[in-house]
């Protein structure tokens, strides 16, 4: 099988980073044992348990299950929920910005603005008025954890792809009611993103207006 000698390398990848941190040990002090550290391993291992995952059902079932693929990615979002909690934050921040389980704010800012754009495509498509107002919950969320990782490149790339997305409706069959929906549930879900931003309890506050 194809997967075998990937799976094979990617733990002996992990092994060999448990192996250079502990050789490593006395002289950087960094103990695989400490619990940030631990907490780095557990990351790292979701990390390479979600990629194969989605590789396997892209290889094996392709445009099948890219809707139920977009689905998961979107109910993603309940994994990050635990950074609004002040203990436990510490997990979810880096360098006052939220990164969620990925470390770096950019990479979480730019799996966010994706994530925003998911839910805009079903909030699009949806037709009952219960789905709609959960799913504008869902991308104000998005929205907050988007102005929260504080990517500057992100906020300028979700413009564009605002832009773009209208245009293409633009020029597909003039459709300015779904133009008026996109403008106006951006605009709200980012209005009550950050409202949201301004109430969660920080311990070091990100000043996004400055940015």
């Amino acid at each position: 099988s194809v997967w075998r000698p990937l799976v094979r390398h990617a733990l002996l990848f992990v092994l060999a980073i448990v192996a250079a941190q502990i050789v490593a040990w006395p002289r950087y002090d960094i103990s695989p044992f400490r619990t940030d550290i631990a907490l780095e391993y557990a990351r790292l291992l979701l990390n390479f348990g979600v990629f194969f995952l989605a590789a396997f059902f892209i290889y094996y079932h392709g445009r099948k299950l890219i809707l139920q693929m977009s689905a998961v990615i979107l109910l993603s979002f309940a994994a990050i929920l635990p950074a609004y909690i002040p203990r436990w934050q510490m997990n979810f921040i880096s360098h006052d910005r939220l990164s969620g389980l990925l470390e770096n704010p950019i990479v979480f800012g730019a799996w966010a603005m994706a994530a925003f754009f998911i839910g805009l495509g079903f909030f699009l498509s949806s037709k009952k008025v219960y789905a709609k107002v959960l799913l504008g919950a869902v991308l104000a969320l998005f929205a907050n954890f988007i102005l929260w990782s504080n990517t500057r490149s992100v906020w300028i790339a979700l413009i564009a792809g605002i832009i773009v997305l209208v245009l293409l409706y633009y020029l597909k069959d003039r459709n300015f009611r779904k133009i008026e929906w996109i403008l106006s549930i951006t605009l709200i879900a980012f209005l009550a993103g950050y409202v949201i931003f301004a109430y969660t309890p920080q311990r070091h506050r990100t000043n996004v207006e400055e940015r």
